[in-house]
Protein backbone atom coordinates (compact mmCIF):
# COMPACT_ATOMS: atom_id res chain seq x y z
CA UNK A 1 0.00 0.00 0.00
CA UNK A 2 1.26 3.66 -0.80
CA UNK A 3 1.25 5.68 1.71
CA UNK A 4 0.98 9.32 1.40
CA UNK A 5 3.08 12.26 3.75
CA UNK A 6 1.28 15.87 3.92
CA UNK A 7 4.18 18.11 3.90
CA UNK A 8 2.27 21.19 5.46
CA UNK A 9 1.01 19.11 8.65
CA UNK A 10 3.36 15.93 8.39
CA UNK A 11 0.86 13.35 9.18
CA UNK A 12 0.95 10.19 6.67
CA UNK A 13 -1.75 8.12 5.83
CA UNK A 14 -2.98 5.75 3.15
CA UNK A 15 -3.10 6.72 -0.89
CA UNK A 16 -6.83 5.76 -0.67
CA UNK A 17 -7.72 8.88 2.31
CA UNK A 18 -6.42 11.37 0.13
CA UNK A 19 -8.92 13.92 -1.33
CA UNK A 20 -9.22 14.22 -4.97
CA UNK A 21 -10.79 17.16 -6.81
CA UNK A 22 -11.14 16.14 -10.29
CA UNK A 23 -12.19 20.02 -11.12
CA UNK A 24 -8.56 21.59 -10.06
CA UNK A 25 -6.92 17.91 -10.65
CA UNK A 26 -5.47 18.63 -7.21
CA UNK A 27 -5.05 16.57 -4.07
CA UNK A 28 -5.96 17.60 -0.59
CA UNK A 29 -4.92 16.59 3.05
CA UNK A 30 -7.86 15.34 5.10
CA UNK A 31 -6.52 16.25 8.15
CA UNK A 32 -5.42 19.52 7.28
CA UNK A 33 -7.49 20.61 4.55
CA UNK A 34 -4.47 21.98 2.61
CA UNK A 35 -3.97 20.81 -1.53
CA UNK A 36 -1.25 20.20 -3.81
CA UNK A 37 1.29 19.38 -0.59
CA UNK A 38 1.02 15.77 -0.63
CA UNK A 39 3.79 13.57 -1.72
CA UNK A 40 4.04 9.73 -2.04
CA UNK A 41 6.44 8.15 0.48
CA UNK A 42 7.66 4.31 0.30
CA UNK A 43 7.43 2.32 3.45
CA UNK A 44 11.24 2.65 5.17
CA UNK A 45 11.62 5.80 3.98
CA UNK A 46 13.67 8.46 5.60
CA UNK A 47 12.58 11.86 5.54
CA UNK A 48 13.70 14.68 2.85
CA UNK A 49 15.99 17.37 3.97
CA UNK A 50 12.36 19.43 3.45
CA UNK A 51 10.31 16.95 5.39
CA UNK A 52 13.22 16.59 8.46
CA UNK A 53 12.99 20.77 8.81
CA UNK A 54 9.30 20.51 9.17
CA UNK A 55 9.09 17.76 11.53
CA UNK A 56 11.53 19.93 13.97
CA UNK A 57 9.25 22.65 12.99
CA UNK A 58 6.16 20.85 14.67
CA UNK A 59 7.95 18.67 17.16
CA UNK A 60 10.21 21.23 19.24
CA UNK A 61 12.25 20.74 22.14
CA UNK A 62 10.15 21.08 24.85
CA UNK A 63 6.48 20.53 23.03
CA UNK A 64 4.16 18.42 24.74
CA UNK A 65 2.51 16.07 22.50
CA UNK A 66 -0.45 13.14 22.74
CA UNK A 67 0.07 9.27 21.41
CA UNK A 68 -2.27 8.95 18.93
CA UNK A 69 -0.92 5.57 17.46
CA UNK A 70 2.41 3.41 17.97
CA UNK A 71 2.98 0.80 15.94
CA UNK A 72 5.17 -1.17 18.68
CA UNK A 73 4.07 -3.91 20.29
CA UNK A 74 6.69 -4.27 22.81
CA UNK A 75 6.26 -0.34 24.16
CA UNK A 76 4.00 -0.33 27.35
CA UNK A 77 2.82 3.37 25.55
CA UNK A 78 -0.83 3.74 24.93
CA UNK A 79 -2.99 6.09 22.95
CA UNK A 80 -3.82 8.90 24.82
CA UNK A 81 -0.25 9.00 26.65
CA UNK A 82 1.48 12.16 26.94
CA UNK A 83 5.20 13.37 26.61
CA UNK A 84 7.88 15.98 25.97
CA UNK A 85 9.11 16.03 22.60
CA UNK A 86 13.24 16.05 23.04
CA UNK A 87 14.43 16.16 19.46
CA UNK A 88 14.28 15.14 16.34
CA UNK A 89 16.86 12.97 14.74
CA UNK A 90 18.15 12.89 11.08
CA UNK A 91 16.09 10.11 10.39
CA UNK A 92 12.59 11.73 11.33
CA UNK A 93 12.77 9.66 14.87
CA UNK A 94 10.85 12.27 17.32
CA UNK A 95 12.21 11.36 20.53
CA UNK A 96 10.23 11.74 23.70
CA UNK A 97 10.02 11.57 27.31
CA UNK A 98 6.52 10.10 28.25
CA UNK A 99 5.20 10.45 31.26
CA UNK A 100 5.35 6.89 31.98
CA UNK A 101 8.79 6.98 32.26
CA UNK A 102 9.61 5.55 29.19
CA UNK A 103 12.35 7.30 27.10
CA UNK A 104 11.10 6.32 23.16
CA UNK A 105 11.39 7.60 19.90
CA UNK A 106 7.96 7.90 17.49
CA UNK A 107 8.81 6.94 14.16
CA UNK A 108 7.98 9.31 10.89
CA UNK A 109 5.76 7.38 8.53
CA UNK A 110 4.77 4.68 11.18
CA UNK A 111 3.71 6.36 14.44
CA UNK A 112 1.20 9.19 14.74
CA UNK A 113 1.85 11.61 17.87
CA UNK A 114 -0.63 14.87 18.43
CA UNK A 115 1.01 18.01 19.50
CA UNK A 116 -1.33 20.13 22.48
CA UNK A 117 0.68 22.28 23.42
Amino acid sequence: MTKVCCENCMVVFSEQKAVWDGADKTEYCPECGEGGCLVRIKAGAFPTPKQLERLRDIYRNGTMVRLVAMSDPYSKLKPGDRGVIKFVDDAGGIHTAWRNGENLAAIWCVDRLEVIS
